[in-house]
């Protein structure tokens, strides 16, 4: 996600540059890198599956587990929608974004209900509905943004080169960033699901005031 973001520059300076042909072509070379991240984060996450319930103890590894194994299938969705959406915004656009994400919550909520507390399927059932609604919002991301999608010619291996160059270290940042809320998260985690569960509340809560920033 954070490597992602530096499609969001080559589209702003192709914008500022009046270079129309190039924001499409931008767009394209990011969704290509998304594709190849997203074989990347499935491979790791897969590796990962069996590491959970020693770093986050007995009691939430089993569920961590089934959470990122059916999560993993939204994987390459939620890449696809992050290269679109940094695209929409370098191109000036954060409103086709927003009402993709509405969408998406607002199947997320009523699916969650349904599969979590209605059916029973508990966590399984909570990362079932994440996998759908990031489905919908990415579904709603091409729909928005099939124009660049379909009338530019394919990006080239220096596009997305490039894309890369200029990614990898906000991709570094980024890791370093979310690395303490992380290691919180595990540290949480071996004291009980129920601290664990007050905490992500809060972690929400938190990112939510800081959006404003992000968008400044």
């Amino acid at each position: 996600l954070g490597a992602l973001r530096a499609v969001k520059v080559r589209v702003a300076h192709a914008v500022g540059a009046g270079q129309d042909a190039r924001v499409a072509l931008e767009a394209r070379a990011g969704v290509g890198l998304s594709v190849l991240y997203s074989l990347g984060t499935v491979v790791f996450a897969a590796l990962s599956l069996p590491l959970l319930p020693i770093v986050a103890g007995d009691s939430v590894g089993p569920l961590a587990q089934t959470y990122v194994l059916v999560r993993g299938l939204s994987i390459p969705f939620v890449l696809l929608a992050a290269a679109i959406r940094e695209a929409s915004q370098g191109a000036g656009d954060s409103r086709s974004p927003m009402r993709a994400a509405l969408a998406g919550n607002l199947i997320n909520i009523p699916l969650n209900a349904l599969l979590v507390l209605a059916l029973g399927y508990g966590v399984a059932g909570s990362a079932l509905a994440n996998v759908v609604a990031q489905i919908v919002e990415c579904g709603w991301l091409l729909a928005q943004r099939r124009a660049w999608l379909g009338k530019a010619g394919p990006s080239t291996f220096a596009d997305r080169k490039n894309l890369f160059r200029l990614g990898w270290p906000q991709g570094l940042e980024f890791i370093l960033d979310v690395s303490s809320f992380s290691a919180l998260a595990v540290i949480v985690a071996r004291i009980g699901s129920s601290h664990l569960a007050a905490h992500q509340i809060v972690l929400q809560t938190s990112h939510l005031t800081l959006l404003p920033l992000i968008a400044v």
